[in-house]
This record gives structure tokens, C-alpha cells and sequence, in this order.
């Protein structure tokens, strides 16, 4: 399997960045989700990732607004709990044709990340962040 960056992937797609479609703005809308889950109130989330369902999943996504539809049926998702940064890769089969692999760690401890900061990227709207301040709250790419 081959890894694609975040570079790769935008050159391929074409997307414009002002758009709700952005793969920046998508990935972001992915690292919010994960941060409220988990959150106290966020424990359907939660339970819907750690499934490892990919259909539930991307269920989810479209219910919370997310639109991975550029990427077609050739869609599977991953969760990895071992990692802070989640990839794309082509599979070896090509049905799908790519993995979202999605960062799914433990939840650090209160002290170094506190339910506050969840709150504030959860919330955050500002278009031309894509990435949290803190590096315990995970990121697609």
C-alpha cells in the first residue's frame, strides 16, 4: 500500500479552498468530530468509531455535515488508535481504491488536554486554521 500526502491528494482532487468540500476543510471537520467525542456528551460518537464500522462511519460524517463524496464509492475508513496523524493510502486491492485512515488515540489525561480546549476546536470556525493548536488533539493528515 502506498501512502498519499495531503499534497498529492489536493493536487489530485482539484479542490477549490474556499470551498465546504476542501480536503483541509474536511480533515479539520474529521479532527473536530474526534475531539467531541470525546468530550463528556460525546459518547455516541465515540462509540461509532471505535466500531471500526465504515459504513457507520461514513454515515455518520454525512449526518454531521462532512462530505467526502469527491472520493466516490472508492471510499474505506480505518481507525488506528496508535498514532496523533491519520493517512490516506491506496489499497492493494483496489475495492476501494483508497483508506482514510483515521487517528483515534486514547484520550490524553486533563492535564494535557483539557475539556476547554476541546470545547474552543470543536467550535472553531476561523476558515484558514486546519489544524489544532494542540498537539494532542488528532489530525487526519
Amino acid at each position: 500500500m502506498q501512502r498519499i500526502t495531503y499534497g498529492q491528494l489536493d493536487t489530485f482532487c482539484t479542490l477549490q479552498s474556499s470551498s465546504p468540500n476542501d480536503l483541509r476543510a474536511v480533515t479539520k471537520k474529521i479532527s473536530q468530530l474526534v475531539a467531541e467525542s470525546w468530550l463528556p456528551k460525546g459518547e455516541e460518537i465515540r462509540k461509532i468509531f471505535l466500531s471500526r464500522n465504515s459504513k457507520k462511519i461514513l454515515k455518520m460524517f454525512k449526518k454531521k455535515g462532512i462530505d467526502i463524496d469527491f472520493f466516490g464509492p472508492s471510499l474505506k475508513i480505518s481507525i488506528d488508535t496508535d498514532t496523533f496523524t491519520g493517512y490516506l493510502e491506496e489499497t492493494r486491492d483496489n475495492e476501494p481504491v483508497f483508506n482514510l485512515v483515521i487517528s483515534y488515540p486514547p484520550k490524553p489525561s486533563e492535564f494535557n488536554l483539557s475539556d476547554k480546549e476541546l470545547k474552543e476546536w470543536v467550535e472553531n470556525d476561523d476558515s484558514n486554521q486546519f489544524v489544532p493548536d494542540n498537539l494532542y488533539i488528532p489530525v487526519t493528515f
